[in-house]
C-alpha cells in the first residue's frame, strides 16, 4: 500500500491537468482541481490493484463510492475510476488517467 501514499498530480497532457489526489496512511484521501474550485475528500481502501474511494465531500455534491483500478510504476500512477458514484468498476486501464508523484 505504501506505493500509493503521497500526492499525485494529473499530467499536463491529460483531461484535467493539475488535478491532484493525496492518499494518506490513515486511509484518508483529499483531492483538488483548482481551475474549477473543486475540493473533495473521503476514505479509500485498496486490494490487489483495485481502489474503492468513499467520497464524503465534494464541492459539486458528487458523493458516494467510486470504484477503480490502479497501478504504480515508479513515479507514475495510472488510475481509472467509475464515472459516477456507485458506477461499475472499470474492466481495465484503457481509459485511465496518468498522475505524477509530487510528494
Amino acid at each position: 500500500m505504501s506505493e500509493l501514499l503521497g500526492k499525485w498530480v494529473q499530467a499536463e497532457d491529460q483531461p484535467f491537468p493539475g488535478l491532484w489526489f493525496e492518499f494518506e496512511e490513515d486511509k484518508i484521501f483529499r483531492a483538488e482541481y483548482e481551475p474549477m474550485g473543486i475540493l473533495s475528500g473521503g476514505t479509500y481502501t485498496i486490494e490487489s490493484g483495485k481502489i474503492t474511494m468513499e467520497q464524503t465531500e465534494h464541492t459539486l455534491g458528487f458523493i458516494g463510492e467510486f470504484k477503480g483500478l490502479f497501478v504504480v510504476e515508479g513515479h507514475q500512477l495510472t488510475m481509472a475510476l467509475a464515472a459516477t458514484p456507485g458506477g461499475a468498476r472499470p474492466r481495465d486501464l484503457s481509459d485511465a488517467r496518468i498522475y505524477i508523484k509530487a510528494s
